[in-house]
């Protein structure tokens, strides 16, 4: 066969197949910009979710300026704390956790309502549950976690039910308070977030 008829052959089938597509770019990392001065006045570090891409691109995902705490997951999930005001005391109101998928689709987790405040998530069992650290004024912590795939609640620490103080225990610190929760959840869900149990 000739050279120039192999050629001709090999280009006509690149064009008409194409070449091995690229994966599609997924989010690496996450980080809060656009802090509105009402937020930073007040030491709020709350703004607008910007993702960073495998890739190098960069997107902004939020506009409102009421994001904060973003995650990434190793599959390219990505959440964030969201809230829709603060109260008196500049605490933010109404706090939810949302995560948002690669293909586009977003799921909602929110805390216990007797703890409405979000101190800390994170993903926990391979990134298959979201756990949620959250408090009431003056009150110790609340865990929550969540099944992602379903939304069901699979396990949660109250942090108001009686406390007893012992050697074994790990104390979990509010302000100036030493209090301690005496189950193996808890310093499991505070390992998922980074804290000392």
């Amino acid at each position: 066969m000739n050279k120039h008829v192999s050629i001709l052959l090999l280009l006509t089938t690149v064009s008409l197949f194409g070449v091995a597509a690229e994966p599609p770019a997924k989010p690496t990392s996450a980080k809060i910009v656009d802090i509105p001065a009402k937020f930073a006045d007040s030491g709020i570090k709350a703004g607008n979710v910007k993702v960073l891409f495998s890739d190098g691109h960069s997107e902004t995902w939020t506009h409102p300026g009421n994001c904060e705490k973003p995650h990434v997951a190793k599959e390219g999930a990505v959440g964030w704390v969201n809230f829709s005001a603060l109260d008196g005391r500049g605490a933010e109101l109404n706090d939810i956790v949302q995560l948002r998928f690669p293909d586009g689709t977003r799921k909602e987790f929110k805390p216990n309502s007797e703890a409405p405040f979000i101190l800390d998530w994170g993903f926990a069992d391979n990134e298959s549950s979201v756990v949620i650290q959250s408090m009431q004024h003056h009150r110790p912590p609340y865990f929550i976690k969540y099944d992602i795939k379903t939304g069901r609640t699979t396990g949660t620490v109250d942090g108001y039910q009686p406390l007893r103080q012992t050697a074994e225990m790990g104390p979990a610190i509010l302000g100036r308070k030493a209090l301690a929760l005496t189950t193996d959840t808890f310093k499991a869900y505070c390992a998922v977030l980074g804290h000392k149990a």
